[in-house]
C-alpha cells in the first residue's frame, strides 16, 4: 500500500519540480535580460550573476563549470540541457525550447538580444502555465491512484 502512494507522490513530485523550474527559468530569463540591457557583459558572466534557487540553480552551475573548462557557449549549452535531471519531469517541448533560447542567446546585438530573451520569456510563460495547470489537474489524482493501486495490491496479496 505504502509503495502504491510512494509512486503517486512521485509522479505528483515530478510536476511540481517541472512548474518549479519553469518559473525559475522565466526568472532566469528576465535576469539575462536586464544584464544584457544593462550591463553588457560576458554571458559566463551574466551567468555567474544570476540568483536562481533549485532545481534551476542545478543547471546554471553546470553551465558555468562548462563554460571554465573552455566549451564553446553553444557546446556548454547543450551539455547542459542534455544533463538536465528526468525527476524534474520537463516534457520534450520544455527541452526545446530551452535549447532554442540557448542556441540564439549571444549570437546578435544588444536589441536583437532582448528581443530574443523577450520572446523565449513569453514561451516559456506559456509552457508554465500548461504545468500550473497539470499541477492543479493532476497531483492528486497521481497520488489517490497510487494509494488505490497500493490497496488493490494488498487485497490481492492477502
Amino acid at each position: 500500500m505504502v509503495s502504491g502512494l510512494m509512486l503517486g507522490v512521485t509522479a505528483s513530485k515530478r510536476l511540481d519540480n517541472r512548474q518549479k523550474f519553469l518559473r525559475q527559468y522565466i526568472s532566469f530569463i528576465n535576469q539575462i535580460k536586464t544584464q544584457i540591457e544593462y550591463n553588457g557583459s560576458s554571458l559566463a558572466v551574466i551567468f555567474s550573476l544570476c540568483n536562481v534557487d533549485k532545481p534551476f540553480s542545478v543547471f546554471v552551475s553546470d553551465m558555468i563549470n562548462n563554460l571554465d573548462s573552455n566549451n564553446t557557449f553553444i557546446n556548454s549549452w547543450n551539455n547542459s540541457v542534455g544533463n538536465l535531471d528526468k525527476s524534474l519531469g520537463l516534457k520534450s517541448d520544455d527541452i526545446s525550447i530551452i535549447n532554442e533560447f540557448g542556441q540564439g542567446l549571444g549570437i546578435s546585438d544588444i536589441t536583437g538580444q532582448i528581443s530574443h530573451c523577450n520572446l523565449h520569456s513569453a514561451l516559456a510563460e506559456e509552457h508554465y502555465q500548461d504545468a500550473k495547470d497539470c499541477m492543479t489537474k493532476k497531483s492528486k489524482l497521481y497520488k489517490t491512484m497510487g494509494l488505490m493501486l497500493g490497496i488493490a495490491i494488498s487485497i490481492v496479496i492477502i
